[in-house]
């Protein structure tokens, strides 16, 4: 998947790493084409909760606002 290609260039974000949003906004795609698009909604789960919780340990709280939200609307659908 492109998305998958894309993560992989941005590299997982780090505590002072400037790109810590555009890495969220490819999982929340990724999280979104999976889970919604796929119908496999327990991957991209995984995928998501990984995601808040390695972006929460780094202080990038912000950027997971999006990723929470659509973990949420997954979890309604299952």
């Amino acid at each position: 998947m492109a998305l998958e290609k894309a993560l992989a260039l941005l590299g997982e974000p780090g505590r002072e790493d400037d790109r810590a949003g555009e890495w969220a906004e490819c999982v929340r795609l990724a999280g979104a084409v999976e889970g919604l698009y796929l119908e496999r909604p327990a991957p991209a789960l995984a995928r998501l909760d990984a995601a808040i919780t390695r972006l929460t340990a780094l202080g990038h709280t912000e950027e997971t606002e999006s990723l929470v939200s659509l973990a949420a609307r997954l979890r309604d659908e299952e």
